[in-house]
C-alpha cells in the first residue's frame, strides 16, 4: 500500500510528503481541469475496494488552537468556477463549542498528479493539491478567516468517473481530505492553527494516540472531544445516545 501523508509545519506546505516513496508519479495538471472534483468533498455515500461496499463519508474530524479543541466543518456547496477550471467556489458551515458560522471562499488547485502504478488495476490514482481561503460571515460571532492548504485523493474509474479515492479506506492509517492551516479572527486578529480531514487529522500530533484509525487523546478529552469519544472509543452505555449526536446534521 502506498503512503498517502500530508505533513504541513507553520506555513511550510511539503509538496514532497505527498508522495510515496516507492511510487512515481506524473503531472495530471492538464487533464484535472477537465474534471469537476467538487463531489470529492460534498457526496454522502463512498465506494469501498472497486464497487465492493458503499458506505456513509464521515464528517470531517479537526482541531483548533495548540490544545487541539474540536473544530467542525461541513462543505454544504462546491462549484466549479466556469471561468477557472482550477478554482472551485465553496459554501458551508464551521462549527466551534455551540458556536455555529457561515462561510464562503475557494479552493484552487495548483497541482494534480496521478500514480503511475495504483493500488488496484483499472483506476488511475491521484490527488490534487490546493490552496484555499474561506471566509465566515462577519456578522456573527466568533467570525474569522481559515486559509492554508489541502491534499485530496481522488480515483478515476473505469467509465472515466472522478471519484472519491477510498480503494484502501479499510487500511490502517487511511485519510483522505487534508485541510492545513489557520484561522484568524477578524476582530482580535488572533491567527489559531486548524486542521481538518476524513477519518484523520494532518499534523494531529499529540491529539491523535491511535495507530490504525483515529484516537482521541486522554489528554484532550474535555477539549470538545468527550461525546466523540463516548460514541466510538470506550464501551459505554450512552454510547448509542452519542452516536446520534454525532450524526446529526448541525449545519442544516
Amino acid at each position: 500500500m502506498k503512503t498517502r501523508l500530508l505533513i504541513i509545519i507553520p506555513i511550510v506546505f511539503f509538496v514532497n510528503s505527498a508522495y510515496s516513496q516507492d511510487s512515481e508519479t506524473s503531472s495530471f495538471m492538464n487533464e484535472i481541469k477537465s474534471y469537476d472534483i467538487s463531489n470529492l468533498w460534498t457526496q454522502e455515500k463512498i465506494i469501498i475496494e472497486d464497487g465492493d461496499e458503499i458506505i456513509d463519508r464521515p464528517e470531517p474530524l479537526g482541531y483548533i488552537g495548540e490544545n487541539y479543541y474540536r473544530f467542525y466543518i461541513h462543505f454544504i456547496s462546491a462549484i466549479q468556477n466556469k471561468d477557472n477550471s482550477f478554482q472551485y467556489f465553496i459554501y458551508g458551515k464551521t462549527k466551534l463549542k455551540t458556536n455555529i458560522c457561515s462561510f464562503q471562499g475557494t479552493v484552487t488547485i495548483v497541482d494534480s498528479r496521478v500514480y503511475k502504478v495504483p493500488d488496484a488495476p483499472g483506476f488511475k490514482q491521484g490527488f490534487i493539491i490546493g490552496e484555499y481561503e474561506f471566509y465566515e460571515d462577519n456578522k456573527q460571532n466568533g467570525s474569522g478567516k481559515l486559509y492554508g492548504k489541502c491534499i485530496c485523493n481522488f480515483i478515476i474509474d473505469k467509465s472515466n468517473n472522478l471519484r472519491y479515492d477510498a480503494l484502501m479506506a479499510v487500511a490502517d492509517g487511511f485519510s483522505n481530505n487534508e485541510f492545513s492551516g489557520f484561522w484568524q479572527s477578524y476582530t482580535s486578529k488572533d491567527i489559531k492553527k486548524c486542521n481538518w480531514g476524513d477519518f484523520r487529522i494532518p499534523d494531529s500530533r499529540n491529539l491523535d494516540g491511535g495507530a490504525g484509525e483515529f484516537v482521541v487523546s486522554d489528554k484532550y478529552v474535555h477539549n470538545g472531544w468527550d461525546n466523540y469519544v463516548t460514541a466510538y472509543q470506550c464501551t459505554n452505555p450512552d454510547a448509542e445516545k452519542a452516536r446520534k449526536i454525532e450524526e446529526q446534521a448541525w449545519w442544516k
